[in-house]
């Protein structure tokens, strides 16, 4: 009976330790999985992170052509208004509210260009 007794007191630690291990064992696993989860939000962050910058640097690009277009139709127009009033007429309707339009677009477009770049 006494040996029946060391055994099972023998196997009851046993068991104790093995359950200790196991308990580490899910530890680690649940790290590991969380882990897991943590560096895919990362990549997924970095990854978004690297399109913002791409997007921006497009943008201030087609900013610029942007301008320089500007430029180019607004010169345009003030020589063709210099041309006109020059003969002493009025400048066509259509051409006067076509460079107001792009005037307050290009107005637009710079005041979200300087949103961007803040």
């Amino acid at each position: 009976m006494r040996t029946q007794r060391r055994v099972f007191e023998k196997l009851s630690k046993e068991k104790i330790e093995l359950k200790s291990e196991k308990i580490e064992l899910a530890n680690i696993k649940d790290f590991k999985a969380k882990n897991k989860t943590f560096e895919k939000s990362i990549q997924n962050f970095t990854t978004d992170i690297v399109d913002i910058v791409n997007s921006r640097e497009a943008a201030r690009k087609k900013y610029t052509n942007l301008a320089n277009d500007f430029s180019v139709l607004d010169k345009e127009y003030q020589g063709l208004r210099k041309a006109v009033m020059d003969l002493g007429v009025n400048m066509p309707e259509k051409i006067e509210s076509t460079y107001k339009i792009a005037l307050r677009l290009m107005e637009s477009s710079n005041k979200d260009y300087k949103e961007l770049v803040k």
